[in-house]
Formats: C-alpha cells, structure tokens, sequence
C-alpha cells in the first residue's frame, strides 16, 4: 500500500522540480542558433546576430561577452534576443548578409538590419540596445537587404559554391568516383 502513495509523491516532487528548472533555465541564456529555414525568425521584433566560425580565434574571444550579453539581456527584459550564426553550417546566410569577416554582429529590428561595428564588450553591445544607439546606424538599404530577392540569389550562390566546393574535395578523394 506504501508504493501506491510514493508514485505520486514522486510525481508531484518531478512535476514542481521540472516547472522551477523551466522558470529558471530561461533566464540563462536566449541565444537562438539560427540557419537556412528558420533565420526569418529575426525579422519580428529586436535581436543581436552574431555570424562565427568555431575555428575563428576571434570568434572563440566573443563568445564568453556573447553568452553574458544574452544573459543580461533576459534579465533585464530589454526585449531583444540574440542569435547566432555558424557560417560553415549555414553558407547562405554569410551571403544573404554579406558576411566578409569575423565575428560579424548585426542588429536587427522589425526586419531592417544594421550592421553593429562597436567595441565587442558586453556593456557596449547592451548600451547600443538600451539606449537605442542602433538609431546613430545607418539601416541597410533595402536592396541588400537579407530578405531582398537580390540578396537570396547571392544566398543561393553561395549555396552553390559551397556545394561545389565539397564535391570537388569528394571527388579529389575518391578518385573513382565516377563524376569526373
């Protein structure tokens, strides 16, 4: 009879112990890893994109201020969430966004991008959203635009090249495989 009692002792005690992790674990971080089907996500609302590499140097130096950013952020309720970019996952979106070095930050809201060029610590990049410095910015011009048909050719290039790339390597290693 003592078993009958424990189970949903046990399950009560899980239930309340799962909510308080849930409660508490979205206040660690609210860094969204972003790639080719679900970066339009950023088009609502305010978030900082960080584009990297995981064997940029300068990429491994940011990412301590990047987490703290995304941290603070949450807890201050500033409304804008941060996301992130692995470019060797994502080819198409260093294109879409012109991507030519990194690290590489944009700010964006309601779809119109800038392209953050201040110091990387991370009051700078929560002084840039609080105090609305991002107005100091010039927006990038619709043309070029990540969502402007113009730049999801570009997308699609790069998309390309990469493919090519990886075949190319294919075939240099296996030498009989048949495609050229």
């Amino acid at each position: 009879m003592a078993r009958v009692h424990t189970v949903p002792q046990f399950l009560h005690f899980f239930l309340y112990f799962s909510f308080v992790l849930c409660c508490f674990t979205s206040f660690v971080s609210a860094n969204r890893e972003l790639d080719e089907d679900n970066w339009k996500e950023i088009l609502e609302g305010e978030w900082m994109v960080e584009f990297y590499a995981p064997w940029c140097p300068a990429c491994k130096d940011l990412s301590p201020a990047w987490r703290e950013l995304s941290t603070r952020a949450t807890r201050k309720a500033l409304g804008v969430r941060t996301a992130g970019v692995d470019v060797t996952k994502s080819p198409g979106l260093s294109g879409r966004f012109v991507v030519t070095a990194l690290p590489t930050i944009f700010h964006v809201i309601d779809g119109e991008f800038r392209q953050y060029k201040g110091p990387r610590d991370v009051d700078s990049m929560l002084g840039y959203v609080e105090e609305a410095r991002w107005k100091q910015t010039e927006p990038v011009p619709a043309w070029k635009a990540p969502h402007s048909i113009q730049m999801t050719l570009v997308a699609e290039f790069f998309k390309l090249s990469q493919a090519l790339r990886v075949s190319s390597t294919c075939c240099h290693m296996f030498k009989d495989c048949g495609c050229g």
